[in-house]
């Protein structure tokens, strides 16, 4: 895989540059070649997955009983969706365009408008609390690193330095800080680094994937090395569990609570939410189709005012054995 894409690819025993085959289109896996030489076999593979949006029950998006919408279409990789901070736009990542790239659209899928054009492997766009900027993790063939562009486009700016791979910005409730995940200690750690540039900070010593409470900004939460949410107060302290959930589920916030996509659910794969007022847990959607359509990256995100919920689901999904004659 080279710039987000799997294609089949080829190298002189002897050593050398690679080169990449005519045959095969992207997503091509598990190349075989005859005994003669002259018959190569692989899979070429079809992964559709998309963004769906679905409105709250009872918080005043329309009917509860509406059915969620697609708001992307593209017929590859769409995932890991961020609301802006007035809910009126989404910034995602897709390679439909070639590589894994930044994109952005209305909060219902229209305009969509391509954001980086880097040609690498692209993750996690996060807005900034003003909307002005998002931060996103990017490979350029080594380790990845956290970093920033203008939400109208243009240059990108490295936040991270090192050796190390760093992923999964989230930024702080004033702007001033990005949080992210880095191996530059001890395995996997939270750390923070100025906006503007600076010296990173260590947050928490085990974790990973950080998430500022926005409610007032008090706690960091992210995922132990244990799989379950964690929380650490911004001003420093210990950690503790903040809730307990199982294996594969993945999360968010909102301002009101925890949101967990839960593809083992009891009865199928389903949406939760866990108030952080002393309350029950409330399911808020079960969701079509298996349990394994709901694992590329666990995109999951809640609109600012609480009313609608993005997430990813695999919506297709085919395999071919190709093969081709009077191969050289």
């Amino acid at each position: 895989m080279r710039a987000g894409v799997s294609a089949l690819w080829r190298v002189a025993a002897a050593g050398g540059e690679p080169q990449r085959l005519t045959v095969g289109s992207e997503n091509s896996y598990w190349p075989a070649v005859s005994r003669k030489g002259d018959r190569l076999a692989y899979v070429q593979s079809t992964l559709d997955f998309n963004i769906w949006r679905v409105a709250v029950p009872g918080a005043g998006a329309g009917d509860p009983a509406a059915a969620p919408i697609r708001i992307t279409h593209s017929p590859l990789w769409d995932n890991t969706p961020a609301f802006s901070p007035d809910g009126q736009k989404v910034a995602w990542v897709s390679n439909h365009s070639g590589s894994y790239e930044v994109w952005i659209c209305g909060s219902d899928g229209s305009q969509p408008t391509r954001l980086t054009s880097l040609g690498l492997d692209v993750l996690w766009p996060q807005w900034s609390p003003d909307g002005r900027q998002i931060a996103f993790s990017s490979s350029t063939g080594g380790p990845a690193h956290v970093y920033v562009i203008a939400a109208e486009g243009g240059a990108p700016r490295r936040l991270t330095t090192g050796d190390f791979p760093e992923v999964g910005a989230s930024w702080s409730r004033d702007g001033q800080w990005v949080y992210f995940t880095s191996n530059r200690g001890e395995g996997s750690a939270v750390w923070k680094v100025p906006a503007g540039g600076g010296s990173p900070v260590l947050v928490a010593r085990k974790g990973f994937r950080p998430v500022l409470e926005p409610f007032d900004g008090r706690f960091v939460f992210y995922t132990g090395p244990d799989g379950q949410i964690w929380k650490v107060p911004v001003a420093g302290g210990e950690p503790a569990q903040a809730l307990k959930k199982s294996k594969r589920a993945f999360w968010t916030l909102s301002a009101s609570g925890i949101y967990i996509l839960d593809p083992d659910g009891d009865g199928g794969p389903a949406i939760e939410s866990f108030p952080f007022a002393p309350s029950q847990r409330r399911q808020i959607l079960k969701l079509a189709g298996g349990p394994d359509d709901y694992l590329l990256l666990g995109g999951l995100a809640v609109s600012p005012d609480g009313r609608w919920i993005l997430y990813e689901r695999r919506d297709r999904t085919e395999s071919d054995i190709m093969l081709v004659e009077n191969f050289r």
